[in-house]
């Protein structure tokens, strides 16, 4: 849980080396399809989690104040949207997951020190749950908690804290409207800045698009790096333009495309004479005025570029699809300065997002 993490962050506490327990811990089954609604009160002005979960995907709703965000999580590909639910016509930003979304049926931080509870657990009724209670002390802060959890699955329904010399517990963390079905399908759409792929590349990117313009022409909104995952979920057929860094057609351009690329288990390529590795094949000989045509790309694979048969450099991508419409040009340009990146742009709009001969 998310929110119980940053409990132990603030003021320095620490649990490691708390010895495990004698007494025998609670088994928990915590389900994979739910809705709950989480309060943190743990830094005074409260923030309420509405959480929805169906199988690996899980959307947290996040009210404060005047904020109001929400964030789709992939749980197996890990990888999260997030966005401004106030003003959803606001950009989409990507992330990749990293740790605790805030799974309100799991707190290691709280767990750790339950193993060695300070006096024997209870059980009792909690907003008409059965619950295990259990009270502990942090050995070295001296800041005690009492955590009421669901006896069947976990979930957190009460934390509270008590600061040494604090006369009374706060509670810091609170469920309630468990629902242990799964949720309606509205839970997990997403606004329209979500579904452009235009609107995907967050403003880290902004920087780098805008040297892009500057360079090649046009406009910062007209090109999408293609680095960016996850793909779209429309297919188009891709067109490949290879140019170099005066934007004229590379000379001499073998090409490599692997269309079956696992991100999860990425393949070993020679690149030579020939390309070998995986599932790559090479395409040079379907190259028709500088363009290679694609139809149906996958929403990731991965291509290899050698110039003059290596003498020039070489140049490789995973990319992932990001269609602007039925045909989507995919823009390399060779750098043609020593210790400058190549570019891999998908091109949305503007004068290259045409191949030429209206391939």
């Amino acid at each position: 849980m998310y929110i119980v993490k940053q409990l132990f962050s603030w003021g320095g506490l620490a649990l490691l080396g708390i010895a495990a327990a004698p007494w025998l811990e609670a088994q928990y089954a915590p389900p994979t399809a739910y809705s709950v609604t989480v309060t943190n009160s743990m830094f005074g002005t409260p923030v309420t989690m509405q959480i929805y979960r169906d199988g690996n995907k899980a959307v947290v709703d996040n009210q404060s104040g005047d904020t109001h965000t929400r964030t789709l999580y992939d749980l197996a590909a890990q990888t999260s949207l997030f966005w401004d639910a106030k003003d959803p016509a606001n950009a989409c930003t990507i992330g990749k997951l990293a740790g605790d979304w805030g799974d309100p049926f799991t707190a290691p931080d709280i767990e750790g020190m339950l193993k060695h509870p300070s006096k024997p657990p209870t059980k009792e009724m909690y907003n008409g749950f059965t619950a295990d209670v259990t009270e502990a002390v942090e050995p070295t802060q001296k800041v005690a908690v009492k955590v009421w959890r669901e006896v069947k699955t976990g979930l957190y329904l009460r934390i509270d804290m008590t600061m040494p010399g604090a006369a009374k517990p706060t509670t810091v963390v609170e469920s309630r409207n468990y629902i242990p079905t799964k949720p309606q399908e509205p839970a997990f759409e997403t606004p329209p800045s979500c579904k452009d792929p235009g609107t995907i590349a967050p403003e880290l990117y902004r920087p780098q698009l805008e040297k892009f313009a500057q360079k090649v022409g046009g406009a910062a909104n007209d090109y999408i790096p293609a680095n960016i995952p996850p793909g779209s979920q429309n297919a188009c057929t891709m067109l490949l333009r290879v140019l170099d860094s005066k934007m004229q057609p590379v000379p001499n351009t073998q090409v490599a495309i692997d269309l079956s690329y696992d991100i999860d288990k990425p393949p070993h390529y020679t690149i030579g004479s020939t390309f070998s590795g995986g599932h790559l094949k090479e395409v040079t000989d379907q190259l028709r005025n500088g363009v290679l045509r694609v139809d149906n790309v996958p929403a990731v694979f991965d291509v290899e570029l050698m110039f003059s048969s290596g003498h020039q450099g070489a140049s490789s991508a995973v990319v992932y699809r990001h269609c602007s419409g039925p045909q989507t040009v995919l823009l390399f340009v060779k750098s043609g300065e020593t210790g400058t990146p190549d570019s891999w742009m998908w091109v949305k709009s503007g004068k290259y997002a045409a191949a030429p001969g209206g391939r």
